[in-house]
């Protein structure tokens, strides 16, 4: 496989300064404090379910929170594209103080003990082999296409809430919009299993005592080991707190010359 070189701020249309200094922080925040597991995978349900139909018969405040959850699963991407570039090991750990995994036909359920007094999350997307090790499924993500490649299907797919068209009338996703769609439908439990094998001990060893994602869940935060990589990126001076070119379509903020295409 070719290398890649280290992705920087300007690529990402979506994250803060701060999100991309930190990814797992935010990812964390996400999953403490925004939504839980089964709402975000029905939200990502009913984009894909607009994407492939129309949105007729839809309220304007539903198209609303429809472009809002959409914004969420652009940054999603965003983190994905960006951790495969930070993150060396994925697999995941058999015995862990952060989260307990059982395996059953067809799912898996990862039990959370610090999270609101205990919580379970149900894993039926992501295959088995994926969830023991993310990597498969990020190769799988990046393997169809490249990160630019899927911001501009981001693009197109945001059209449709407001027309008739579908994503698989397009001529560059023929043949692939259902790999497509079931790619999007893993991703929330990407980022909730991120969360859970990843994030939950970078917070233990650098936040223990924040008050916006720590306090859930200090009980585990007890002789915390080093971790075996950092996915902290040094702060540039000139990037401000701000996504980076909001809003504009991929189309019209081409990738560099090959540096970050995966394909």
């Amino acid at each position: 496989m070719r290398k890649t070189k280290k992705p920087s701020h300007k690529l990402f249309r979506y994250l803060t300064k701060k999100e991309f200094k930190d990814p797992l922080y935010a990812i964390a925040d996400f999953c403490v404090n925004t939504i839980d597991l089964r709402d975000w995978k029905s939200n990502v349900d009913l984009i894909v379910k607009i994407a492939c139909t129309s949105p007729k018969g839809l309220k304007w405040r539903e198209i609303s929170n429809l472009h809002h959850n959409w914004s969420y699963l652009c940054k999603q991407i965003d983190f994905l594209y960006l951790l495969k570039h930070r993150v060396k090991n994925w697999t995941l750990t058999k015995d862990s103080r952060f989260y307990n995994a059982t395996f059953y036909y067809g799912s898996t359920l990862l039990y959370d003990p610090d999270l609101r007094r205990g919580t379970y999350m149900e894993f039926d997307r992501l295959k088995k082999g994926e969830i023991k090790n993310l990597e498969i499924y990020i190769d799988k993500f990046f393997g169809l296409m490249s990160y630019w490649q899927w911001q501009k299907l981001m693009d197109r797919l945001l059209s449709t809430f407001f027309d008739n068209s579908q994503i698989g009338q397009y001529v560059a996703y023929d043949g692939k919009d259902s790999k497509i769609f079931r790619l999007l439908e893993k991703l929330g439990e990407a980022m909730y299993l991120i969360y859970l094998s990843k994030a939950k001990e970078h917070i233990a060893k650098h936040y223990p005592d924040d008050d916006r994602v720590a306090h859930y869940y200090k009980s585990s935060y007890i002789d915390v080991d080093d971790e075996e990589e950092t996915v902290v990126e040094k702060e540039d001076p000139e990037a401000d707190d701000e996504p980076l070119k909001q809003g504009i379509l991929a189309s019209e903020n081409p990738a560099p010359n090959e540096t970050d295409d995966d394909t």
